[in-house]
């Protein structure tokens, strides 16, 4: 039986008796093994800092770590926070601030896993949808140059070739972002997608975390 905290197995046993013999006791027993869930892949995102004053760096960690088997071609979308977005927090807080929200970077902190690549797209954030595997409709180079600049970016894409044993077991990513113009009471809200592989596997995504300005 599934059981939201993990599986619980019921065993029974009953005890016959030739004719003539007298129970002492229950001829019936039942024992019940319950074991709990233990996630093998791991996500989690935080900001840094979850107030901000003004033209203050946002940034993000994000972590994935993964203790079982090696899973081949690992990568998972950020699209960044932007006015409209449909990211919010379990207690409904959305992106809402004024003036504009530029990428500044993002960095692999710690180990870098072997292999891995960072690639950032100007497309329309909107039209991004990060939980869908088959991005070949958006644009996306592996040097900010290409689109004019770190403040055309809209999104990163992070790849691992190989996620676990054979390569590296966790993967860190600091995303900084720059509020400029911002005001007291904005606030930023992101969200990471599902990891994606050639063979799909359920990963579950972070919640969407917020930063508020402290801004006058």
């Amino acid at each position: 039986r599934d059981k939201n905290q993990g599986y619980e197995y019921n065993n029974e046993a009953e005890l016959s008796l030739p004719e003539g013999y007298v129970k002492q006791k229950e001829d019936r027993e039942t024992g019940t093994l319950h074991i709990l869930h233990k996630s093998d892949i791991l996500a989690s995102k935080t900001p840094e800092k979850s107030r901000v004053g003004v033209e203050d760096q946002l940034t993000w960690n994000i972590s994935l770590s993964n203790y079982s088997s090696t899973i081949a071609n690992v990568s998972f979308i950020d699209v960044l926070p932007f006015n409209g977005s449909e990211a919010k927090t379990e207690d409904g807080t959305v992106t809402n601030f004024h003036g504009t929200l530029d990428f500044a970077s993002a960095e692999f902190t710690g180990r870098m896993p072997k292999g891995a690549k960072l690639y950032y797209t100007s497309h329309d954030p909107k039209d991004i949808d990060p939980n869908v595997a088959d991005q070949s409709g958006v644009k996306w180079v592996d040097s900010v140059d290409a689109l004019g600049g770190a403040s055309k970016v809209t999104a990163i894409k992070v790849e691992v070739p190989q996620f676990g044993k054979a390569g590296s077991r966790f993967i860190n990513v600091a995303l900084n972002m720059i509020a400029k113009g911002n005001k007291n009471g904005d606030t930023y809200v992101n969200k990471m997608s599902q990891s994606k592989t050639e063979n799909p596997i359920d990963i579950p995504a972070p919640g969407a975390s917020s930063i508020t300005s402290l801004a006058s």
